[in-house]
């Protein structure tokens, strides 16, 4: 397996992007792709709340979610231990698994961490779709940066 990496954006909130993700997710499952979605939502972590029984379930003190993880140094073995399977085939990297409030992601994420988890993953799926957050923020930017997401499926209302 070498994963194709889709990035799903839009320009503002609430055009349905963290559903189609999820339903395009649950459709390529049935015809036996495996699946991983990252949820790249800094502010709203969207796809983590649409999931969030499912991810519940999971945490423990070695998970960690994309917002987390802060450096490439502590990246071995801990992105693997952080993936939830939400559906038969379909697993998800939360954008957290701590909802705290006060919760800054821009106090330690750095962009490289990005690029290296799915780096890291691309050989262990058939497709990695990333859900962006709404809007052109640094976050935006990077998940559908050309080194990182092979596509780009912009979504709007």
């Amino acid at each position: 397996m070498n994963a194709k990496v889709v990035c799903f954006a839009s320009a503002k909130g609430g055009s349905g992007k963290t559903i189609i993700t999820a339903n395009i997710a649950s459709f390529l499952s049935d015809i036996e792709k495996k699946c991983l979605i990252i949820d790249c939502d800094a502010a709203t972590h969207g796809m983590t709340l649409l999931y969030l029984v499912e991810v519940s379930k999971n945490k423990n003190n070695k998970k960690q979610g994309l917002f987390e993880l802060y450096n490439k140094e502590n990246l071995s073995g801990v992105v693997k231990c952080s993936i939830v399977e939400v559906e038969n085939g379909v697993d998800l990297l939360p954008a957290t698994y701590n909802f705290k409030s006060g919760f800054d992601p821009e106090e330690n994420f750095q962009e490289n961490v990005l690029h290296e988890i799915v780096k890291q993953l691309i050989p262990l799926y058939d497709i990695i779709l990333l859900d962006a957050q709404a809007g052109s923020d640094k976050y935006s930017r990077l998940a559908m940066n050309k080194n990182i997401s092979d596509e780009v499926v912009i979504v709007s209302e």
